[in-house]
């Protein structure tokens, strides 16, 4: 397995319980460098004021406000404080087919639905990390 303690992340998600739970599931691969947002405004506040930005970022898509989906957008417009070309997994309960198409179409790198698993979450970690190399 290769090592992922190196690794900064962050988790935005408007479920607090999700957050920690991915939180406390990164935590049993190694990673501990959590950065953890609620929303998509706080999630951009949270990046620019980071000296290093994330390797990944967990994104929910379903949020009040401004939704996942729009964090991806400013992402890649260069407006999310991270650079445009970060990995992006989306983690959600959302599976229909529409959610899936529009996430492909803003590039995001994976799509995993809610509850997630470690060792799944693992594998999406290390492909995320191995495409930007």
């Amino acid at each position: 397995m290769e090592d992922l303690k190196h690794l900064k992340v962050l988790v935005l998600d408007d479920e607090p319980f999700m957050n920690r739970l991915i939180a406390q599931t990164l935590g049993t691969i190694g990673i501990t460098s959590i950065l953890q947002a609620k929303g998509v405004d706080e999630a951009i506040a949270l990046l620019k004021g980071e000296q290093s930005p994330p390797d990944v970022l967990f994104v929910d898509l379903e949020m009040p406000g401004k939704t996942g989906f729009d964090f991806i957008k400013m992402l890649h417009a260069g407006t999310a404080g991270a650079p445009a070309d970060t990995p992006v997994i989306i983690l959600t309960g959302r599976s229909d087919s529409d959610g899936v198409l529009q996430a492909k179409e803003l590039g995001v790198t994976s799509y995993m639905l809610k509850p997630i698993s470690r060792t799944t979450l693992e594998n999406r970690i290390l492909t995320a990390v191995g495409r930007k190399k």
